[in-house]
């Protein structure tokens, strides 16, 4: 029976795998279309690409549609199979908090027209974020989606496209013109020394570029974050000096920089006045630099 059962939820996570993947290809086939039917609007010859080609540019969209509903019942379907699964491999303490949490929400979703499963996937995200989600899919056509999507100078958007492009940083400046603001969003729970519970996490305009470059998202920094808090707690208990050495160093001004083993995200952040983190920039330990596209790469 316990062979059964293994085997049973070896297959139920294989296919959870592949129907993930799956949507993370389709979303990725959403933004490829929706860039090839904005062109195609923008286009002196669009009377004749509809003429010798409406058919097709009419009926992808609607396969693709199709194609997310599929996937959207599949993972539905794997959910509740593995619901019992994962929730008896949680221990005890992170079942109670899940139970907690999820007794009085309200389901994702609601009333209303239906969206996509990438309208989806960016309401799962946390407020802290922007459309489409940071980091999700990532990489350099990612980047250059979103100069593309807002930067309405055509000269700095060409400019800053051709930077991604040759494997060019882009500059803190260029980084704001692309991202604006800091990202907020308040009421972070980090269980820090010296009484700070709750604080504001923000995200300024070099760390949201390098999210999006090197395939980040706002959850993952947001569970590196709790990951060092819980480590820097652990280590003050223990009077280790790693403690003292992450408090020297934020009292200094000069941050703190810590890699969450899990996952292998380092990120680079400061705390700001008495109520907010701030991240600085992200990375994966260990992995490169996402290799540029080259001139007109990412049109291909």
């Amino acid at each position: 029976m316990q062979r059964n059962a293994a085997s049973s939820q070896a297959a139920w996570a294989l296919l959870t795998e592949g129907v993930t993947a799956a949507r993370l290809e389709a979303h990725r086939l959403r933004l490829l279309l929706t860039r090839a039917l904005t062109m195609c609007d923008k286009s002196e010859k669009r009377d004749h690409l509809y003429e010798v080609a409406g058919d097709v540019i009419q009926a992808v969209p609607t396969r693709l549609d199709n194609l997310e509903r599929d996937l959207d019942r599949t993972s539905y379907a794997l959910s509740v199979l593995g619901s019992d699964h994962l929730r008896d491999v949680l221990p005890m303490t992170d079942r109670k908090v899940v139970d907690d949490a999820t007794e009085h929400a309200k389901p994702f979703g609601g009333t209303g027209r239906a969206r996509t499963s990438a309208a989806r996937v960016a309401d799962r995200h946390l407020r802290a974020d922007i459309d489409p989600p940071l980091g999700w899919p990532g990489g350099p056509c990612h980047v250059i989606d979103r100069i593309r999507d807002r930067v309405h100078n055509p000269n700095l958007r060409e400019e800053l496209v051709d930077d991604i492009e040759y494997g060019d940083s882009l500059s803190n400046p260029d980084a704001a013109q692309v991202y604006g603001p800091n990202l907020v969003e308040r009421n972070v729970r980090t269980p820090l020394p010296f009484n700070l519970h709750e604080r504001r996490l923000l995200i300024g305009p070099h760390a949201q570029y390098r999210m999006d470059l090197r395939g980040v998202t706002v959850p993952q920094v947001r569970a590196a974050i709790a990951a060092w808090a819980k480590e820097w707690s652990n280590a003050k208990s223990r009077q280790s000096p790693i403690a003292r050495r992450w408090e020297e160093d934020i009292a200094r001004g000069e941050g703190v920089r810590y890699t969450d083993r899990r996952s292998g995200l380092t990120i680079a952040l400061d705390l700001v006045g008495s109520d907010a983190i701030k991240v600085i920039t992200v990375f994966w330990d260990g992995e490169a630099q996402p290799p540029p596209p080259g001139d007109g790469g990412c049109d291909a």
